[in-house]
This record gives C-alpha cells, structure tokens and sequence, in this order.
C-alpha cells in the first residue's frame, strides 16, 4: 500500500528527498538522442521497482506522442498498457486520470 500520508507530508515540509513507498507515480519524458535514453527506458525501471515506486510511466513525446503505463508487482515493473497519440489514458491507480497523448505537446490545452 503507498503510504499517501507520509507523501503529503514530506511535501508540506518542502523536502527535497521522497522515500519511494512515498511516491505515488514517477512520469518520465523520455530525451531521444540525448544519451539518457537507456537510462530513462532501463536503468530507471530497476531504480525505482528497487525504490518500491508502484508506478513508472515512460512519456515518448517522438515522433508521436507514447505512454507507456509500468506496474509493480513482485519487485519489478510489468508493462500494463501502451497507450498511442488520438487513444486515451485511462486510470484508476494511483489516481483516476484520463487524457490523450497527444495533448502533451500542446500546454494550452486541458488534457
């Protein structure tokens, strides 16, 4: 179970260090061809199962936009949806949120 409380907390306390148990969702945009791109795909996947993060999402902005929706289970991340550009995300967990991918490459607009 995420410990919800312990989050809102650290946050009130302007912490900058978060205990993974604490972190209901790590969203990370991918930088193609910035050499990062194994890290953010691979490295970070071990890191935060390791961290007992429940969720990692891989956000692919190119050439069209891409989320990727990991869970934890067993100490390590399961793909459970990819998600495509003009298709929505549609989640319960950790938190109930529904968008397009392709609405985050334009800030103006409500997802």
């Amino acid at each position: 179970m995420i410990d919800r409380e312990a989050a809102r907390t650290t946050h009130e306390q302007n912490a900058r260090m978060f205990y993974g148990r604490a972190v209901l969702l790590v969203a990370q945009v991918v930088s193609r061809r910035s050499g990062s791109e194994q890290v953010d795909r691979v490295d970070k996947l071990i890191d935060y199962a390791d961290a007992g993060v429940d969720h990692y999402w891989i956000i692919d902005l190119e050439p069209r936009p891409i989320v990727q929706l990991h869970v934890l289970e067993s100490a390590a991340y399961w793909l459970d949806a990819t998600v495509h550009a003009s298709h929505r995300v549609e989640v319960d967990k950790p938190f109930g949120i529904s968008f397009d991918p392709a609405k985050l490459l334009d800030p103006y607009r409500s997802l």
